[in-house]
């Protein structure tokens, strides 16, 4: 055992990431004060405070998905929770959805593929897709 290092001889055990331990108690650590947050997460909706509902009932948004897509569902959960209507068409389900998918997109790429007014979003982006509403809004 004294070839150990003293971390592998069982006096100390590593503590978790993240965890508390060495702090004062109710502390907490850096970790435990910052919010973490996912990548491409559904972003709060009051970023898009300053569209009124007539502006957002106006818009024309249109997402080609999928069922199976997960950024196609932080796309949608995102529409939804920022109160935008949108019109889903999903490209493997819908034969007209599909064939305008291809001819927006030039048959290449993936899903989803969000369109606001004229303006067509590639993937799900919360920064390119705020401002192609707020644009489309006239804000």
């Amino acid at each position: 055992l004294g070839d150990l290092p003293h971390r592998l001889r069982g006096a100390e055990k590593p503590s978790p990431r993240g965890s508390s331990a060495g702090t004062p108690s109710g502390a907490g650590s850096a970790a435990e004060a910052r919010p973490r947050g996912r990548r491409g997460g559904v972003s709060s909706p009051a970023r898009l405070e300053g569209l009124t509902e007539a502006q957002k009932a106006k818009l024309q948004v249109t997402m080609y998905s999928t069922s199976w897509c997960g950024y196609c569902k932080r796309a949608r959960n995102w529409l939804q929770a920022n109160g935008i209507p949108f019109t889903e068409k999903d490209v493997e389900k819908d034969p007209k959805g599909s064939a305008e998918f291809r001819k927006i997109t030039g048959g290449r790429g993936g899903v989803p593929v969000i369109t606001v007014g004229d303006e067509v979003i590639r993937g799900f982006s919360v920064p390119h897709l705020e401002k192609a509403l707020r644009k489309a809004a006239g804000k």
